[in-house]
């Protein structure tokens, strides 16, 4: 890869990035991964978590194979305690199978563990071979 030869949108692109591995490079090397389940074989749910933050990355392989993508619930996280829940990434055009986005992608929403835990978030329609990023910070 050759940053010379890339657009300027691409090199804001790879200056997001590397300023979101800056940001969380501690977590990222220091915290406690995991995976979760997906009712959809095609769909990946993994993580890594401190006492503080959590980043959930969920990425789409290949077509969905069913027409809802279903809930994410977390437990992983504290029942007790409240926690904002902010997208850090998203692909830029969702499926067009989804006429609106889950609400709770629209902006940072603040919510209890427990209810993140047993009810979750309803998780959108990505497209094959894209994944979004997603923050559940301590409050």
């Amino acid at each position: 890869l050759d940053p010379v030869g890339l657009e300027d949108n691409e090199l804001r692109a790879f200056a997001r990035y590397i300023g979101l591995q800056k940001q969380y490079r501690p977590l990222l090397h220091h915290g406690k991964c995991f995976n979760l389940p997906s009712h959809d074989p095609n769909t990946r749910i993994y993580g890594v978590m401190d006492d503080s933050v959590t980043l959930l990355a969920v990425a789409q392989l290949a077509m969905p194979q069913y027409a809802l993508s279903g809930q994410l619930r977390l437990p992983v996280l504290c029942a007790n305690k409240r926690y904002r829940v902010e997208v850090l990434d998203s692909p830029a055009a969702f499926s067009h199978t989804m006429k609106h986005k889950p609400v709770w992608m629209d902006k940072p929403l603040t919510i209890q563990g427990d209810q993140l835990i047993q009810i979750g978030l309803s998780l959108p329609l990505i497209d094959p071979e894209s994944a979004m990023l997603l923050s559940f910070t301590l409050v």
